[in-house]
């Protein structure tokens, strides 16, 4: 399974708390991937930190600012929007017409601009565990309906 973190990436505790989050998922979901859009600026920092705690190097991906979202989105199954600032990522627009389960910062940008999208799931922004637990949730419901597809 697939989820996508779109950029720019200038949160860098949040992607920590995103990758963290991950090392304790992927011990459930052995296929479980991050991919991290538009980390330019962030890349070195963000795949350093990775190193340390991720078991795969494959889990994580970073992906230049300029790659298709469409593309990226086409093997996405969760849209994961991990921020503690008040700010909205690129292609927010794009991001909310899609049909797919989206888990989002509780920040007043963000829940403005996802208010209509019936699959949005808010959480504090500081709360790491929180993450985790409501993206194992997430995940245990999506491999149900795929399976069952």
């Amino acid at each position: 399974m697939t989820i996508y973190v779109p950029g720019p990436l200038i949160d860098t505790n949040a992607y920590r708390h995103a990758i963290w989050t991950l090392s304790i998922l992927e011990y459930v979901y052995a296929d479980l991937q991050l991919i991290l859009h538009g980390s330019d600026d962030a890349e070195g920092s963000i795949a350093k930190w990775s190193s340390g705690i991720i078991t795969r190097d494959t889990a994580v991906s970073l992906v230049p600012a300029s790659s298709s979202i469409e593309e990226l989105l086409n093997n996405t199954d969760i849209i994961w929007l991990p921020t503690q600032r008040d700010a909205v990522p690129d292609h927010i627009e794009y991001l909310a017409t899609q049909q797919k389960p989206i888990l989002a910062s509780d920040v007043p940008s963000l829940r403005q601009r996802l208010k209509l999208h019936t699959q949005t799931l808010f959480l504090p922004a500081n709360e790491p565990s929180l993450w985790a637990k409501a993206m194992f949730k997430l995940l245990s419901l999506h491999s149900g309906l795929r399976s069952a597809a």
